[in-house]
């Protein structure tokens, strides 16, 4: 007996009920007719067609009603694009188009072939693409291969991607590579594409180029630290020596990184700019830290340059928000006790302010040193507090500020436990545009052993909440 049913692709329904040829309504002329004209075994390859788009994923029966309001009432808009809305180039959903497809393939529109049924059967193998820009399976699959991804990365600094539906990977595939975006640290689409100017005419993404070609070539895909020489720093100094030297107020909170903080403390101890005053705010430690900052920088204590908060264990912005009450610099500036600055940090810093009396903050470029993925990159980038606002590129360890601000516009959110130099960097830098200093400053380290709150802490939740503070 011929087969008489064919799978109904329904989104909005069973995906395997069915349902048979002879139900076809009297009034549904866009397709009965054909069917009644079937042989038999055309009426087989009907059904496996259909079974075939059925499971693909490719057909959106919501879709394509809402794409073409002159079959709206139509019952079986499957049946109708197989055998007439592929051809007349009818898009079956958003991730195939037809008309593309057959306007870039005259061997299947000369044999009038359905777009969608040819792509999943023939198509596809054959590296044909389903609509413009996309990738052939063997490009798709280089990219997954090679680890360049990093799907936590891509979520965080495209928001957008959270509400699509989609896994962060497939929408970078589909969307992400056309947009120019960064699949992760470890690639910068921008500065590939600036920085070689042969691959103006290059009709794939950058990205393929360089997994094809430009890896094996040795061509850089990151940018590099911008490290100040001597003349920099030699004018910075110069610009210093017209003004009275300021103070900046160095808040460090800490809790159990007894093995971390001394490399942190010596690099400020290692300052050509000398004029500083270091606040470490110990949350309630229980590796002694006090007792060895105590002994290791007795002469700091006793200078007054370096200053110790024992403070019960109430969190990150408990500890920071009590180091800013005792402050007494005219700048107030930040490090954590596992990360470091490099020598020049506070000099370009007060170079800045003193050249520019207007500013009230400033920031500087950060070297991230992933331990976790193995590898390191250069975190800059220039100022607009819209882009803020959608993804933090100013980390705390690099941003600067006059004790005014914090003044006027109050220190960290305690009720947060994670972002809340974000949250306090949007709020400063909302009134006060900083000014960005061009130079690789300071090291970020980022590793299990330390328990990174980036590691720890609940990311959406915070995340959340800054989003409802800016809206």
């Amino acid at each position: 007996m011929v087969l008489r049913t064919i799978k109904k692709a329904d989104s909005t329904s069973n995906p395997a009920a069915t349902y048979p040829l002879s139900a076809l309504p009297k009034n549904d002329t866009a397709v009965r007719p054909r069917c009644s004209k079937l042989n038999p075994l055309n009426l087989i390859r009907l059904y496996l067609d259909a079974r075939l788009l059925a499971k693909s994923g490719y057909f959106d029966r919501a879709y394509y009603l809402a794409a073409n309001p002159d079959l709206a009432r139509l019952k079986f808009p499957l049946l109708h694009y197989l055998m007439r809305g592929g051809r007349e180039g009818r898009a079956p959903g958003p991730n195939f188009d037809s008309r593309y497809y057959l306007e870039h393939n005259c061997d299947v529109a000369q044999r009038a072939c359905n777009p969608l049924v040819h792509y999943l059967r023939f198509g596809r193998s054959e590296g044909r693409h389903p609509f413009p820009g996309a990738l052939s399976q063997a490009e798709r699959e280089l990219i997954i291969q090679s680890g360049i991804f990093d799907a936590e990365y891509y979520t965080d600094r495209y928001p957008d991607v959270a509400a699509s539906n989609l896994s962060a990977l497939e929408h970078f595939l589909r969307f992400g590579l056309a947009a120019k975006r960064d699949p992760s640290p470890r690639f910068d689409t921008h500065f590939y594409y600036m920085r070689y100017p042969d691959l103006a005419g290059y009709g794939k993404p950058v990205l393929l180029h360089y997994l094809e070609h430009g890896r094996r070539e040795g061509r850089e895909c990151l940018l590099r630290e911008n490290l100040p020489d001597a003349a920099a720093v030699e004018q910075a100094q110069r610009q210093l020596n017209f003004s009275e030297p300021e103070i900046f107020s160095i808040v460090m909170a800490t809790w159990n990184r007894r093995e971390q903080i001394v490399d942190a403390i010596k690099s400020v101890q290692a300052q050509s700019y000398r004029r500083w005053e270091l606040i470490v705010a110990d949350d309630g430690s229980e590796d002694g830290t006090p007792a060895m900052l105590r002994e290791l920088f007795a002469a700091e204590l006793n200078n007054g340059r370096l200053k110790i908060l024992e403070l019960p264990h109430q969190g990150v912005s408990a500890a920071r928000n009590a180091a800013l009450r005792v402050s007494t610099g005219k700048w107030v500036t930040y490090l954590d006790s596992d990360n470091t600055w490099r020598e020049h940090y506070l000099l370009f810093c007060a170079a800045a302010f003193v050249s520019h009396p207007e500013l009230k903050t400033a920031y500087s470029e950060l070297c991230v040193h992933d331990t976790i993925k193995n590898f390191c990159f250069v975190r800059r980038a220039p100022f607009f507090w819209s882009r803020l606002k959608r993804a933090n590129f100013i980390d705390l360890n690099i941003y600067a500020h006059h004790h005014s601000v914090y003044a006027k516009l109050g220190g960290f959110d305690q009720n947060m436990d994670r972002l809340v130099d974000w949250d306090m960097i949007l709020r400063h830098t909302r009134h006060f545009p900083p000014f960005q200093i061009k130079y690789t400053l300071a090291d970020y380290y980022l590793a299990p052993k330390l328990c990174n709150i980036t590691l720890t802490a609940d990311y959406d939740k915070n995340r959340d909440i800054i989003l409802d503070k800016y809206r």
